[in-house]
């Protein structure tokens, strides 16, 4: 356990480097600022925009544009095992879409992998 007075000074110390800035706002205003928070903002960001230092409003909209590039990507992969092509139908010749996020076509796959006794190329014996 750290002894107290070690926890003062790091307290005492981050305390001076980050001072707090608070302020009162009306019920309407708090309403208004959650909304622009529920939006990606922090307050934080928020009071600096407000004060023309716009450094926090840019490093903001590069996390905000990480992580909607994070989701097109996650929505690609999903449309993609979504709709993965394996083989064809032995009456008709269609493709068959396979949907590899669907727990029973996922089963299906490999039960015909397993009776097709397929394996790795690596596992090939010579």
């Amino acid at each position: 356990m750290i002894p107290k007075n070690k926890r003062e000074n790091a307290k005492t110390r981050y305390d001076a480097k980050k001072p707090v800035v608070s302020f009162r706002v009306s019920e309407e205003e708090r309403k208004r600022l959650d909304n622009l928070c529920a939006a990606g903002r922090t307050l934080r960001e928020l009071v600096l925009i407000g004060a023309g230092m716009a450094e926090a409003a840019q490093t903001n909209n590069k996390r905000i544009e990480e992580q909607e590039r994070d989701a097109i990507e996650v929505e690609a992969i999903q449309r993609a095992l979504g709709g993965v092509i394996l083989g064809r139908c032995i009456r008709c010749g269609k493709p068959i879409r396979w949907n590899l996020l669907n727990p029973k076509e996922i089963q299906q796959v490999s039960a015909a992998v397993e009776k097709m006794r397929y394996f790795h190329e690596s596992c090939r014996r010579d």
